[in-house]
């Protein structure tokens, strides 16, 4: 099964995954592979597909939190 990462929501770049070391031996970390990315997002995940998931999940509409719960606008 070949897992597919979109790119990082923030700045464009690439993602990466690796092993993670808080947990069982399939859990992974996918993560902004840019330097220079000035929000640096990761996520975690039990299996790579989960990892992966959880990573390309995008919020829908033009604002992930809305104006009546909390949203700066």
């Amino acid at each position: 099964m070949t897992i597919t990462l979109k790119p990082c929501p923030f700045c464009g770049a690439p993602a990466g995954m690796q092993k993670w070391h808080g947990g069982g031996p399939k859990k992974r970390l996918v993560f902004c592979e840019s330097d220079t990315c000035a929000v640096a997002p990761s996520v975690c995940g039990e299996t790579p597909s989960e990892a992966a998931e959880l990573w390309n999940h995008r919020a829908e509409g033009p604002a992930a939190v809305p104006e009546d719960e909390g949203g700066a606008r």
